[in-house]
């Protein structure tokens, strides 16, 4: 039992490698006045047969340096906040736009607001967690991909984190055994949204839409 177990997670391990080997963000430095590390294109590692295309730069929408998420006012429809795109049914151009879309504060002198456990959010986990989205109204972070093609939602709070529900416990935020950025990643239910984001890409693609 304890041998099909390891095996079980080396198997989701070896998927996860793979499947980010389709799908990879490249990142570049900020512009000088913040120095921020942002994500500028989508690009798809293809087959031999294949060329590489990036899609376009990402879109980003900056607040002048609220010191409470309450402070932060958003328009109508801001697509740079992914709750804007949570529980409602999404077009394929929703879709991009969530994939493509997040929010940059517009200084590095911003301060998250502080939770019930005196922790932040730290703008920095968006470096090594790619699918990552801070909503400014709810200071809680999402992950695109799950929300593009999420699934049926579940009664058990912990499966809809990062989806319909916003996760902001930062404490526990980081670490490889028990972290919920590392659990979330390696979920199955990511690695099923991540693939049909390769596949939404590549139709995208082919059709001639990126």
């Amino acid at each position: 039992m304890l041998r099909h177990i390891k095996w079980s997670k080396r198997q989701t391990s070896n998927k996860q490698r793979s499947l980010d080997s389709y799908f990879k963000v490249a990142r570049q430095a900020g512009n000088e006045e913040t120095g921020d590390i942002d994500e500028n294109s989508v690009a798809i590692n293809p087959s031999p047969n294949e060329s590489v295309i990036e899609a376009e730069p990402a879109l980003a929408c900056s607040e002048n340096t609220p010191s409470t998420s309450s402070e932060i006012l958003l328009s109508p429809i801001d697509y740079s906040d992914p709750v804007q795109f949570n529980k409602r049914s999404l077009s394929d151009e929703d879709r991009l736009k969530l994939l493509k879309t997040k929010w940059i504060p517009s200084s590095n002198s911003y301060i998250y607001p502080k939770n019930n456990q005196n922790r932040r959010y730290n703008k920095s986990w968006e470096n090594d967690y790619s699918w990552l989205r801070y909503s400014p109204s709810q200071d809680g972070a999402y992950c695109s991909l799950c929300i593009a093609f999420q699934d049926h939602p579940s009664e058990n709070p912990r499966y809809n984190e990062f989806v319909t529900i916003p996760y902001n416990d930062w404490k526990n935020a980081l670490g490889e055994m028990r972290g919920r950025l590392a659990l979330h990643s390696n979920s199955e239910r990511h690695l099923k949204a991540l693939e049909k984001v390769v596949s939404y890409y590549r139709f995208r693609i082919r059709e001639g839409h990126l």
